[in-house]
């Protein structure tokens, strides 16, 4: 999926990917609401900048919403240019927001990621993954009620 959303609700059913070279831009204001089992995988680029009176929502689409109900936002791909999510919230996720490779760059700022039911934020550098040229930037958000606010995980091989 590229472009960019009309600010609106929408109901995700299926998972949303954000292709290589792809930009994906969603609105202050719109609303995705997740099916379960589902995410968004962006190997491009997203651009997600709501505004402190119009955020943007990312969260479950269960009448009850449950920690786990969705997957989370989950980045894949080392896109020239960076991501960005400001004033946003992430809720009701496995994991809020999941760095999967290696050369992601992505600022999450003025943002709420809560209720999720692993981790907030997680960068884990698996099966001999190293961070090389990519930046994951948190700055001024609230995380809380996740199992792990901050999850960064390294493997030592010998």
């Amino acid at each position: 999926m590229a472009g960019t959303l009309a600010p609106a609700t929408y109901q995700v059913t299926a998972t949303v990917m954000v292709d290589a070279n792809d930009v994906l831009t969603i609105p202050a204001g719109t609303r995705l609401r997740f099916g379960t089992g589902t995410a968004l995988n962006v190997a491009g680029t997203l651009l997600a900048e709501g505004q402190p009176d119009h955020q943007i929502t990312l969260t479950s689409l269960a009448a009850t919403p449950a920690p786990g109900n969705w997957t989370g936002i989950q980045f894949t791909g080392s896109p020239a240019t960076a991501s960005l999510l400001d004033h946003a919230e992430i809720s009701f996720a496995q994991n809020g927001i999941d760095v999967l490779s290696e050369g992601t760059r992505v600022l999450v700022r003025n943002s709420m990621i809560v209720s999720n039911s692993q981790n907030g934020v997680k960068v884990d550098l698996a099966d001999g993954m190293q961070i090389y040229d990519g930046q994951v930037v948190i700055e001024g958000c609230s995380l809380a009620y996740n199992q792990n606010g901050v999850y960064l995980g390294a493997y030592v091989w010998e």
